[in-house]
């Protein structure tokens, strides 16, 4: 039965890696009443005190092999992963529609949260959608507070427009121009664009900050944020202290301020476990970045030859 008193939280994922767990079980401790529901397949159901759905359920797949169909891959990232990105947004979509949810905070599995979700819904009500800033083009939607599902609805209909409608597509390619002489379109650009032209009234996380509210976009975005600095050539993320279990930042003018959640985007996924338990290892950190700078110099200059290959080619069109 769906606890009605209480704002839904939603994710869909696919397979269980280590880090989903810290998830899941991080949202349960600070909403020990709020469902959870996870659109999964059978690796991860397996967590008790969540709700599962089972992917491949045809109430979940409505219009999932359509986008299959229509799908154009501008990315780094391998087909399945960023494709996914898009389609997860589908399964939200067609589980509010299977349960007559109006909205739910569609949670990333690469968050840590540490706030009251029904408190935080009713902050954002007025909203359609919650967002922060990637960049000029791109929105970041790892904690979206989707108070209606119309907006959502939206959305959807906006990827098939994208991907149906060549100069759609093509405009978009244009704003967000090519790095290392190739595109990226992720449902994050979409997003981006999606937000410029729509009548739905949504809200940035940033625009909170002078209220105190910091929801984290990024863990290795410092803007704003003091960062841990390790070794130059080193990746920095924001330095990160915790106080009965709750974490704190500080902003470059020396104030402290609370995080209601943390982003673990991509590499930094390897800080959950100690951040979970609210202490962090500075060394094991320092290590695995270092590796990681080691592991990525053939990317690195991959990526140099690529740029020179194509300013090149760019010259000589000139």
């Amino acid at each position: 039965m769906l606890n009605r008193k209480h704002f839904p939280i939603v994710m869909a994922h696919i397979n269980n890696p280590p880090y989903l767990e810290y998830c899941l079980r991080q949202i349960r401790k600070f909403n020990p009443d709020n469902p959870i529901y996870l659109i999964g397949d059978e690796s991860n159901d397996c967590f008790d005190f969540v709700e599962h759905r089972n992917i491949t359920d045809p109430v979940f797949s409505v219009d999932i092999d359509r986008f299959r169909a229509i799908y154009q891959h501008y990315s780094p990232l391998s087909f399945q992963w960023e494709r996914f990105c898009f389609e997860r947004w589908l399964y939200i979509r067609n589980f509010l529609r299977a349960e007559n949810l109006s909205g739910c905070l569609a949670i990333d599995t690469d968050v840590l949260l540490f706030c009251d979700v029904d408190e935080e819904a009713e902050r954002f009500k007025e909203y359609a959608m919650t967002f922060a800033h990637w960049d000029n083009n791109c929105n970041l939607v790892h904690c979206n507070f989707l108070q209606s599902r119309f907006a959502l609805d939206s959305f959807c209909d906006y990827m098939f427009q994208v991907y149906e409608d060549p100069t759609i597509l093509e405009r978009i390619k244009k704003k967000i121009g090519m790095k290392y002489g190739r595109y990226w379109i992720s449902d994050m650009s979409l997003f981006g664009d999606w937000s410029r032209q729509t009548k739905e009234k949504i809200s940035f996380y940033e625009d909170f900050y002078s209220q105190g509210i910091y929801f984290d976009r990024c863990i290795d975005n410092c803007k704003h944020f003091r960062c841990q600095f390790y070794f130059p050539g080193l990746k920095k993320f924001k330095k990160v202290f915790f106080l009965k279990g709750h974490p704190y930042g500080q902003l470059k003018d020396g104030q402290t301020v609370p995080f209601k959640c943390l982003h673990y985007h991509g590499f930094f996924k390897f800080l959950m476990k100690d951040h979970f338990n609210g202490k962090h290892s500075h060394w094991k950190t320092f290590l695995l970045l270092f590796m990681r700078s080691i592991l990525l110099i053939p990317r690195k200059l991959t990526n140099f030859v690529k740029r020179i290959l194509y300013r090149l080619r760019h010259f000589k069109l000139k």
